[in-house]
């Protein structure tokens, strides 16, 4: 292909990047009339002028520990990655983390990129083993989903069970798959193998795909083999159960915060905090919309939560969860990170 057949796609893809950023906006700003549609604004900023400060700081530094323990277990992840001799900066890992949690607060999935980019560079690291990490990184977060997915559907109200009986026929497969993945996911590496190297797909594939996909299964390999460690898997798998504690905790500290701990149980927090999580998954930038809807409409369920209020608390989780807890960090980082170039001085 001639460098006149290239521009056009050059021209093309920002266009189509730009496009899909504003689809994903106008569909999160749809999402946020539909959460606040019907509701008192007076009433919901009188809700969240009442939160109590002190909760909201404790949610703040839980979000913080969740980010740290994300860190950490990605530097489990990208030990493989490095010679025994070097060890993966715990700052870069998490300065990396907090860096993608900005960027998808305004660019949808962006923060990925920006995330493997970083760590990539600031590490000295080929992008072809880090995305592997990211990849079981986002696996294990998948995996934690949709166990406590299943779980929640085992235990929601009876009100619910009675309307919809085949929810709970549901919850226990769902949460036996997803234990049973979360498993075997250290031999997802060989079973990608084994099916690359079936003969149907052997015929489907040119010889020149094959060539590179056997390149980037060679960086897979390398990347994904934290996981498949026997005693590294057991560390990450209870990291990652700590960090989903921990995002847990910041509901459940948002009801004391809101006065709502005689209202709302312990077991309605877990599914309130289950169906917000979903909003993970709606590509708006930084869950906006969805994340309200799925809360507000959760905790009115659940809990019988008035409107405006159940609104005020879908807002200022998300504020904090979101925004605060995000963009401060990452602010912190990058000037931390400018200092020291500047100290470093102009390299020769």
């Amino acid at each position: 292909m001639n460098a006149q057949e290239q521009s056009p796609q050059k021209e093309l893809s920002p266009r189509s990047g730009w496009l899909k950023h504003v689809i994903a906006l106008l569909f999160g700003v749809g999402l946020m009339w539909l959460a606040f549609r019907g509701c008192n604004f007076a009433e919901i900023w009188n809700y969240a002028k009442g939160v109590n400060p002190f909760y909201l700081f404790l949610i703040f530094l839980s979000g913080i520990a969740s980010h740290l323990l994300r860190a950490w277990r990605w530097v489990f992840l990208l030990k493989p990655l490095v010679p025994e001799n070097h060890k993966v900066s715990f700052w870069n890992s998490f300065c990396s983390v907090v860096y993608g949690y900005a960027v998808n607060a305004v660019i949808p999935k962006g923060g990925e990129i920006v995330r493997m980019v970083s760590m990539s560079k600031m590490e000295k690291l080929p992008w072809a083993g880090v995305l592997p990490t990211l990849l079981i990184d986002r696996l294990l977060d998948v995996l934690s989903l949709a166990i406590m997915t299943g779980l929640t559907l085992t235990i929601l109200p009876d009100s619910i069970k009675t309307a919809m009986p085949w929810i709970t026929q549901v919850g226990v497969p769902m949460l036996a798959g997803a234990l049973i993945a979360l498993i075997f996911l250290p031999k997802l590496s060989p079973i990608m193998r084994w099916f690359l190297n079936l003969a149907f797909v052997q015929k489907l594939l040119p010889a020149s795909i094959k060539h590179k996909i056997d390149e980037l299964m060679i960086q897979f390999e390398k990347g994904s083999s934290g996981v498949a460690n026997p005693v590294m898997y057991p560390i990450i798998t209870l990291i990652t159960v700590l960090m989903w504690a921990l995002y847990w905790a910041n509901f459940y500290l948002m009801v004391y915060g809101f006065g709502l701990q005689n209202l709302v149980k312990l077991v309605d927090t877990v599914i309130v905090f289950t169906i917000g999580s979903v909003s993970n998954f709606i590509p708006t930038p930084g869950s906006v919309g969805g994340f309200h809807v799925f809360v507000k409409e959760s905790l009115m369920l659940t809990s019988n939560v008035n409107p405006d209020q159940a609104m005020a608390f879908a807002t200022v989780l998300h504020l904090m969860c979101y925004i605060v807890t995000t963009f401060i960090p990452a602010g912190i980082c990058y000037l931390v990170n400018m200092l020291n170039l500047r100290k470093k001085g102009p390299a020769i």
